[in-house]
């Protein structure tokens, strides 16, 4: 009987720790290798790579924390952080020769802030101006890294393209 209560108090502290570290990150600016201008645009620390044997528990935290956020507004900045973080995960993968999976991170970054755009803007939810700005901004400072890091052509650029196409007041 003690053995579980302690399995189940260290679990609780184990995911507790997770959840404040995942909270409490500043963005830092990240600097790339090429020989394009950096844009500015603070991306945050990308952490765990895909690729450490731990990365599933990182997914796993993540997963549960969009889950268990409720307010609308926390999960919008949840969505915009997420998406940083892929971001910046890919430009790091990049750098160090993982195409593939630096495309996967990419589209993972999409897909949070198609996430985060679908709740922000059809939400009956009043949401401040400084949301909304905040999210363009995003959407905008992930078409100008992607734009220096795949150019153009490729899809994920594409798609963040349609994304940053007509924002609703």
């Amino acid at each position: 009987m003690i053995g579980k209560i302690f399995g189940i108090l260290c679990t609780a502290a184990f995911f507790a720790i997770f959840f404040s570290m995942a909270l409490a990150q500043e963005a830092t600016p990240l600097h790339s290798s090429n020989a394009f201008q950096p844009v500015n645009y603070a991306l945050p620390y990308p952490g765990i790579l895909p690729g450490h044997p731990l990365y599933f528990i990182k997914r796993f935290r993540d997963l549960l924390l969009s889950l268990l956020i409720s307010n609308p507004v926390r999960k919008v900045e949840f969505y915009i952080l997420m998406a940083d973080k892929h971001l910046s995960t890919g430009v790091v993968l990049k750098e160090k020769g993982e195409i593939e999976l630096a495309f996967k991170s990419w589209q993972d970054s999409v897909n949070y802030l198609t996430k985060g755009k679908a709740i922000l803007f059809t939400s009956k939810s009043k949401f401040d101006n400084n949301l909304k700005d905040r999210y363009k901004r995003a959407v905008i400072g992930h078409q100008e890294v992607l734009k220096l890091q795949v150019g153009e052509e490729a899809s994920v650029y594409k798609q963040i393209q349609d994304l940053a196409k007509d924002f609703p007041e």
